[in-house]
């Protein structure tokens, strides 16, 4: 492997990733074209999260595929942002789930299902949800290219989604309530994309739903709560298996109010205790 790809790498996996008996590598890293500015003033930089997956080749490693999952202002002052990779792993090849949340006035969350086939990463399923204090998005995954457009700083702009398509788009005017009604049919879009890829979410991460809020104190520790929550600690596979937690990046509000960033590597299974 080229030693630049080692450059933010947060996490590595080793494991049967499509089936064939041999053993495949992911990676996941950080690529801030940008660099790293933490708590740089009303910027927006962009960082990719990258996943590759690599094929043996020899007594070494060839890069079979790669994506890339876009997500603006991760490390800069105003977003409160987490994105997490995950996987769900059953009796047969595991799925990889890029999960994430933000907050900057507005609320943003969704879960891209990603598997590997031998040749290339395909896409498994996922759903996207924006929350303005007036309007309510949900789209489901059409094609692989939505990790890439998975967080837009910009996500009622037409044309912004990539690979997404609008499942629901329900607004209403200010001073007005959204409508149960709206709500119920808000929840069935996530579940029911949810349920695609094989999992479901005890605690949707709604500002309009405040299942995950409702044991905590204040606002901002809520909206903090739904960005550092590890994927494992909402999604669950519903035919079998488990979800098992890789690694992420947060940035949240820390006690001075000023953002923090928060690179996350998880491995409580042991998964890798084999190899080192």
């Amino acid at each position: 492997m080229e030693a630049t790809r080692l450059t933010g790498l947060l996490s590595a996996d080793i494991r049967d990733f499509d089936g064939d008996g041999a053993l495949e590598m992911l990676t996941v890293r950080l690529d801030p074209g940008a660099g790293w500015t933490v708590r740089k003033d009303s910027a927006w930089n962009e960082v990719r999260l990258v996943l590759s997956v690599y094929e043996a080749a020899g007594e070494g490693a060839e890069l079979a595929d790669e994506l890339a999952a876009v997500v603006p202002g991760l490390p800069d002052e105003h977003p409160i942002q987490g994105v997490h990779v995950a996987l769900l792993d059953g009796d047969g090849a595991p799925t990889i789930l890029v999960d994430h949340c933000g907050n900057f006035n507005d609320t943003w969350f969704g879960t891209v299902g990603l598997s590997y086939d031998g040749s290339g990463l395909r896409l498994a399923g996922g759903v996207n949800c924006f929350e303005h204090y007036n309007a309510i998005v949900c789209m489901e995954a059409e094609g692989v290219e939505a990790l890439g457009s998975l967080v837009r700083s910009t996500p009622l702009e037409a044309g912004s989604w990539t690979g997404w398509g609008q499942v629901l788009d329900e607004r209403w005017d200010d001073g007005a309530s959204v409508s149960a009604d709206t709500l119920s049919r808000y929840q069935d879009a996530y579940d029911g994309a949810l349920a695609g890829m094989g999992v479901e979410d005890d605690a949707m991460r709604s500002t309009f739903l405040e299942e995950v809020g409702s044991a905590y104190d204040d606002a901002m520790g809520t909206v903090a709560l739904r960005c550092t929550l590890h994927p494992s600690e909402h999604l669950a596979a519903t035919g079998g298996g488990e979800v098992v937690d890789l690694c992420g990046a947060a940035s949240t509000m820390d006690a001075g109010e000023v953002n923090a960033l928060e690179l996350l590597v998880y491995d409580e299974a042991g998964l890798l205790d084999a190899y080192r």
